[in-house]
């Protein structure tokens, strides 16, 4: 997992991981070399009834599991080695592209690990996002949503929840992200001499767009 970091990444160095209780607060923590993880938050299906006196959803408790942590970790590292930048404006593909990118770091660093898990999807939700892909990129672009920066819009597809918004109740959470994820994996497709950091510090979205000829 973190060693697996000195691959792709050999000049970090590899965080020093401390656990603690936060009271049902953060899960994860990264700070100067440092990975915070809190126990609390993944007590599993037997300590459900005291998530729900802090008031979580059944979507949020179904991730409240130990298998979870490795992925919790390791999108803890990649958020904060690669924050996401506004420093030059925001609109949809700018947040789905950074979002596919740290699906794609995931990847990278946990190959072993379930993609539902990685998605913090259920089975039938990423089933559903696969079977969906073509219309949820149809979806966005008949909108005119690629390059929206209307907020509400960018929550709405990018955004944590039980599902997507924009579609049904059965759909999967984030279902923009799924599709940035699809486009930076046919970019690193399409261009295979450029590595993961080249790819995480890469801030053109437009450009990974076009790299990627992406046609569902």
């Amino acid at each position: 997992m973190l060693f697996r970091s000195k691959y792709y990444f050999p000049e970090d160095t590899v965080p020093e991981i401390y656990t603690f209780f936060s009271s049902f607060g953060y899960s994860v923590v990264s700070l100067d070399g440092i990975v915070g993880l809190a126990l609390d938050k993944y007590l599993g299906k037997k300590f459900y009834y005291l998530y729900d006196k802090v008031g979580w959803s059944n979507y949020q408790k179904r991730r409240m599991i130990k298998k979870i942590i490795p992925v919790d970790i390791m999108q803890s590292v990649a958020v904060s080695d690669f924050p996401y930048d506004t420093e030059n404006g925001d609109n949809l593909l700018r947040k789905m592209i950074y979002e596919g990118k740290i699906q794609y770091y995931l990847n990278c660093m946990l190959p072993e690990v379930a993609d539902t898990l990685k998605w913090r999807y259920t089975k039938r939700q990423l089933h559903w996002a696969e079977k969906y892909e073509n219309k949820i990129w149809s979806y966005i672009v008949e909108q005119k949503l690629l390059f929206s920066s209307e907020q509400s819009e960018i929550r709405k597809l990018t955004g944590d929840g039980p599902y997507t918004s924009a579609f049904t109740d059965v759909s999967a959470p984030r279902a923009g992200s799924f599709i940035g994820y699809k486009i930076v994996e046919k970019y690193m497709k399409n261009n295979k001499n450029i590595s993961l950091k080249e790819l995480m510090e890469e801030k053109d979205e437009r450009k990974i767009l076009a790299g990627a000829k992406y046609n569902p």
